[in-house]
């Protein structure tokens, strides 16, 4: 069975293009192993702040938690984030 989930948070002053610049080093690491079952893409929104991901895959988040991208992108997420993302 295939899972998507959509996640969305707003970040701090000041920290968009550092998200942004985290959330590049995930794509470009997905494009260098290339999961197969994994789609995966994030927005950022009109607010210049807020930002869209939108994730589904077959074998749940573990090819995409297991890289050392998106740990760093996870790493300090807190101090980016106005608060907690909501996931759905």
């Amino acid at each position: 069975m295939r899972t998507t989930q959509h996640i969305q948070y707003t970040t701090r002053p000041g920290t968009a293009e550092l998200n942004a610049d985290l959330i590049r080093g995930v794509f470009a690491e997905l494009a260098e192993i290339g999961p197969s079952d994994i789609e995966y893409a994030a927005y950022l929104l009109s607010d210049g702040q807020t930002f869209v991901h939108l994730f589904s895959s077959s074998s749940g988040g573990a090819p995409l938690t297991e890289l050392p991208a998106f740990r760093r992108f996870q790493a300090a997420a807190s101090d980016r984030h106005l608060a907690p993302p909501v996931s759905q």
